[in-house]
């Protein structure tokens, strides 16, 4: 302070000898530096918009226009603004040490105060410099001003923390000064509330400096009137002063309106307060009354600056504890009447509670006696205890569970003397039980105190649900231990043990805090009898966790903020262990896991129990390596991991958040077949040593493999590639491959599907050519058979594929016979009771046909096949051409070649009709053909019966069923002259047809072949009705076949009959091996076959009794009706009812 006043005396006598030579001259023209130094100081934009003067004469005139201080921000309004301002400095005052201002004038200003919802204020704090601070404290220099004049001025403020608005409007303030008395008056409106002050005080020699000054101030704030009246020596020595103070207001709420206050229950304000002399002691006695609430007392203080000694009794009451903290901005006290007694004294640092006692429904507090010290709290001699008899009384104010809602009880006891003290705290509530207690030393740390603690948590679940939702249920928690402070920001715990259940938590060490905080070193350990029981309120899937007991230990240390550093941690069980340091990072959003690791478990069925685990996977497990886990993320650097005898080592990261997956892994098997069943046929296959190496790189728009190699002694696959995506475009995308499999037997229990005993090589290459994926080599051998493709895939999002399928040679047998040599292993496997309840009811599945899918997808596909073999009969050049996409399936060409050289073709579509449904439509045409003739070892090919055939079929339906219920159109073959050898027919495999066969045609055992003069087979077709009159008809020099045919294909239901007819030549004999009427009946599924007796014209003894004369006479009526070309007749018709139905 004596460094200002020597520089400010300095500067006025500088300013003296400048006097003379400018008295005329104005410096307002320096207005951008005054500009700049006033927004130094302040750090915010200051501007004068309009005129600025600044004239130094005996008197410095400063006066300004349109000043302009901005606010905290930039959006932010402005801090303050002035209309107009005039201020007038005498300099030779100074010289005087008075800063004498002859005239203050202040128009249209406007001051924005406001505090945001962190409590800071956004008023500017003035810089100052390093030796702003004096060396020592010094007097004040002289204040006076002559006149202030202030007119339409308003100060608005607003308060985020309690919503509160506030507006004071002065209209006009002014005061004047005259030699030592100063005059103030002001009115105006406080919140359109108007005021009417005036003040007067005698004794002034300087405004800074309060000395025996006589004090008068009274006015009216809206409804309201207060005085103040008396002396006041100083205000750091009271000496004689003496003052009187008094606030009345009708209507207290009125009152509080002014100053935007919540509401009270009404009352009138009657406010005295009061301070006098008492045999030379300063006295303050206080009576209150607002609307319902009353607080008086007295204060006594031979030092009342500095407080150092005093004594205080106060005694307040109200009727309505809400009411109170809504005054304060609490505005979730509960509602309940209070009273408070206080009476205490103090004496340099010892202080003495008489009583303190707060007493209401919602809370009873009560504490009393002495401390000797405050600095040092380690002694003394106090006592106090504590009621809440409901803390739901207290939830919104301490942001409590709804459910913690029961009573609350505490004390606290303190005895000692100089040298330490005796603590006990203890606690009860619903929440927990506590007691503390121990040895409390002197001193202002209270180093060397020892304490032990004790408690009780019966329902630990409402204690979570204070950092949590929803908390699981855990049985009683019970803790002991001790701590002693080690210094002023350490503790150590020593002993501290917890009972959880079955369960034990143990914990010794150091907690630091402030500048010790990092000091922070615990060992923890937790012992689990059972985790299964342990960590049931925590998981959903119980069984999938191992009941064996359990241990985690570790030591927890506190490096930095929100860190958890474990060092030497351990996990172990009954079947295995683990070890981790690390780093733990708690983030509330996202914590983070992260350290080295080692694991090892010699067995893994008993920590999987809800994993049936095969025999040969049950194996040591091991890892080690540095790894980091936080949500949605794991990261494995230079991993280790032994399972068996296969090793795998690298990095990998999963980044679930970022859509990431990163790998480079090696591995290598030295017996692939230890982790294959131990069955003759499986293990073996599998028994070769096997290498993997991967590294690449996968993002939905990126997949990137640099380097993918498998190799054992019967498996080759090698790769690499890159695809990209941008958009809906492949960009720099290529792709190789190199597939080579000794045998894909071996593989049957991978793919859990039957594979031949035949080799395979398969080579593969993609590039990215004009935004699409290019096929640019897709070869592939296995056995006798070869496949190449070549084609192009655009637009990922909305897939089109055009593909091109070539072989030479296609032999599908060995799959064949893969599959039938499976459905005989589990044929081999059913008990006769499942064979006997197995009968299926449908024949036709029950398949929902779904459109939708081909909405996103599109698919040009052709596929050549020089020679397909291994069916029955083999089928050449066949040549397919078929369109998937959004306006359905559509086979433009299906054509095949048989070995006599006739063709077959079908084409068709499946589309969406009118209404929606489903609908398909087939046309299959051939001629030449021998298909589905049952082959013989040592036929000719050439005396082969052919036929045609021609088939068209329409119908709609959501499912497959549907579809065949509705099915209208025919099926028309007819057959020419040949031979069929009937060795053939010992070949077929399904034995309804060996049966009816063998029916129909009971020479075919006693004869090699069957020739066939000509058949004819049609059948219409309307609304899923078959029916066929008659639907076949067969010509052979033995017998003629009649077969009338009736098929529902909603219910599945068959009516067929058949009817045989001797030919001419064939004597009584041998015509009476023939069963002349047979009916097929049943389902599709399960069809039956019997004689017809409906048809049969004599039976049983009635044959007997004629002597055979019946069946003579039956026979000679068949032969008759059966005469001429039965084919042609057929074949007439059916050509009549398919021009009709075409037509």
């Amino acid at each position: 302070m004596r460094a200002a006043r020597n520089t400010l005396i300095g500067v006025s006598l500088g300013l003296l000898l400048l006097a003379g030579a400018l008295l005329t001259l104005d410096l307002g023209s320096f207005k951008p530096l005054y500009e700049r130094i006033a927004a130094h100081y302040l750090a915010r934009e200051v501007q004068v918009a309009g005129a600025m003067s600044v004239r130094i004469g005996r008197t410095v005139m400063v006066s300004v226009d349109g000043l302009n201080i901005a606010g905290a921000t930039p959006e932010a309004e402005s801090f303050a603004t002035v209309g107009s301002a005039e201020v007038h400095l005498s300099l030779p005052s100074l010289l005087d040490g008075v800063i004498d201002l002859p005239l203050i004038s202040i128009a249209d200003a406007e001051l924005n105060l406001e505090i945001d919802e962190q409590g800071q204020g956004n008023w500017p704090t003035i810089e100052t410099t390093e030796d702003a601070a004096d060396d020592a404290p010094s007097a004040l220099p002289a204040l006076r001003v002559g006149t202030l004049n202030v007119d339409r001025a308003e100060v608005l403020s607003w308060n985020a923390l309690n919503g509160r608005h506030n507006d004071l409007t002065i209209a006009q303030l002014s005061a004047t000064t005259e030699t030592t008395t100063l005059n103030l008056s002001s009115r105006g409106n406080i919140n359109q509330r108007a005021f009417d002050t005036t003040l007067a005080i005698d004794g002034i020699t300087s405004l800074l400096d309060i000395n025996q000054w006589t004090v008068d101030w009274v006015g009216q704030v809206g409804k309201a009137s207060f005085t103040t009246r008396g002396m006041v020596s100083s205000l750091t020595e009271w000496g004689d002063s003496a003052l009187r103070a008094t606030l009345h207001a009708d209507s207290a709420n009125d009152f509080l309106d002014t100053f935007s206050l919540p509401q009270v229950d009404e009352g009138p304000i009657n406010v005295s307060a009061k301070i006098e002399q008492r045999d030379g002691v300063p006295h303050l006695d206080l009576d209150v009354q607002f609307a319902q609430f009353n607080l008086v007392g007295s204060a006594v203080s031979q030092d009342p600056a500095t407080l150092q000694t005093g004594q205080i009794d106060l005694v307040g009451r109200g009727p309505n504890l809400a009411q109170l903290g809504a005054l304060g901005g609490q505005d979730t006290w509960p509602t309940t009447p209070f009273e408070i007694t206080f009476q205490a004294t103090r004496d340099g640092a010892k202080i003495t509670v008489e009583t303190l006692r707060l007493d209401s429904e919602a809370l009873q507090l009560e504490l009393a006696g002495r401390i000797p010290d405050f600095r040092a709290p380690g002694s003394g001699r106090l006592k106090g205890t504590m009621h809440i008899p409901a803390l739901s009384a207290w939830s919104d104010v301490l942001a409590l569970p709804p459910r913690l809602s029961g009573p609350l009880t505490g004390s606290v006891a303190l005895t000692g003397e100089s040298e330490g003290a005796d603590v006990l705290i203890s606690t009860q509530s619903q929440l927990l039980s506590l007691e503390i207690g121990g040895r409390i030393e002197p001193g202002e740390s209270m180093l060397g105190s020892r304490l032990s603690l004790s408690g009780t948590i019966e329902q630990p679940q409402q204690v979570m649900e204070l950092f949590m939702t929803s908390a699981p249920i855990y049985p009683a928690i019970s803790f002991r231990g001790e701590m002693a402070i080690e210094n002023a920001d350490i503790v150590s715990l020593k002993g501290f043990r917890a009972q959880i259940g079955e369960d034990q938590v143990f914990a010794d060490g150091i907690v630091g805090w402030g500048e010790e905080q990092h000091a922070t070193s615990v060992r923890v350990s937790v012992q689990a009898q059972d985790l299964r029981n342990t960590l049931a309120p925590w998981i959903a899937e119980q069984d999938m966790v191992p009941a064996l007991p359990a241990g985690v230990a570790g030591v927890l240390t506190y490096p930095a903020p929100l860190q958890l550093a474990v060092e030497d941690g351990a996990l172990s069980v009954d079947t295995g262990a683990g070890q981790f340091s690390g780093m733990v990072v708690l983030e509330a959003d996202n914590p983070t896991v992260s350290g080295t690791w080692q694991v090892t478990l010699p067995e893994l069925q008993p920590l999987l129990p809800g994993i049936d685990l095969p025999p040969h996977f049950e194996k040591p497990l091991s890892f080690r390596g540095e790894a980091s886990w936080q949500t949605g993320f794991i990261d494995i650097e230079g991993g280790e991991l032994r399972f068996g005898a296969t090793e795998v080592s690298g990095d990998l990261l999963v980044d679930i958040n970022e859509r990431k997956l990163s790998f480079d892994l090696s591995s290598a098997t030295p017996d692939l077949g230890e982790y294959a069943p131990e069955t003759d046929q499986v293990a073996p296959a599998f028994s070769v040593p096997v290498q993997l190496r991967a590294r690449g790189d996968l993002t939905p728009d990126i997949w990137s493999v640099d380097e993918l190699e498998l190799e054992s002694t019967r498996t080759s696959i090698k790769g690499s590639g890159f695809l990209e995506l941008d958009g809906d475009e492949f960009v720099d995308s290529h792709i190789t491959g190199d597939i080579n499999i000794a045998n894909l037997e071996m593989l049957n229990e991978l793919v859990g599907f039957p594979l031949p005993s035949q080799d395979l090589q398969l080579k593969v290459d993609l590039d990215s050519r004009g935004g699409a994926l290019v096929i640019e080599q897709f070869d592939l051998r296995t056995g006798d058979s070869d496949l190449s493709a070549a084609g192009r895939a655009t637009d990922p999002s909305d897939p089109a594929i055009v593909l091109d399928v070539e072989s030479n040679r296609l032999d599908v047998g060995p799959w064949l016979t893969a599959l039938n040599s499976a459905s005989a292993s589990e044929a081999a496997q059913e008990t006769p009771e499942d064979v006997t309840g197995a009968k299926r009811e449908r024949l036709i599945p029950d398949y929902a046909i779904d459109m939708e899918m081909l909405e996103r997808f599109r698919a040009d596909v052709s596929i050549r096949v020089g020679d397909l073999s291994g069916l029955a009969r083999p089928v050449l050049n066949v040549d397919t051409q078929f369109h998937l996409g959004p306006d359905g399936i559509r086979i433009d060409t299906a054509r095949a070649e048989n070995e006599r050289g006739g063709v077959s073709s079908l084409t068709g579509e499946l589309v969406e009709n009118a209404n929606g449904t489903p609908a398909v439509s087939i046309r299959v045409d051939g001629a030449d053909l021998v298909l589905g003739i049952p082959k013989a070892p040592s036929e000719d090919i050439t005396t082969l019966p052919s036929y045609t055939v021609k088939v068209r079929l329409k119908g709609a339906g959501q499912t497959t069923r549907e579809l065949a219920a509705s099915l209208d159109g025919y099926v028309n073959v007819t057959m020419g002259e040949g031979k069929v050898l009937n060795a053939g027919l010992d070949r077929i495999t399904n034995s309804f047809l060996q049966e009816l066969s063998s029916a129909l045609n009971p020479f075919q055992e006693a004869q090699e072949s069957t020739d066939i003069n000509c058949a004819a087979a049609f059948s219409a077709i309307n609304e899923g009705q078959l029916t066929g009159k008659p639907a076949v008809v067969v010509d052979t020099p033995n017998v003629k076949i009649f077969a009338d045919a009736a098929a529902d294909f909603a219910s599945e239901k068959i009516q067929v009959q058949f009817k045989t007819v001797p030919q001419k030549g064939l004597g009584l004999s041998m015509s009476s091996l023939i069963n002349p009427y047979i009916e097929v009946t049943g389902t599709l599924a399960e069809p039956k076959l019997s004689l017809n007796p409906a048809n049969t014209v004599v039976s049983g003894g009635l044959a007997v009794v004629t002597g055979g004369i019946s069946i003579v006479i039956k026979s000679i009526f068949d032969r008759l009706e059966s005469s001429g070309n039965v084919c042609a007749t057929r074949l007439r018709k059916a050509n009549e009812q398919m021009a009709e139905m075409d037509g």
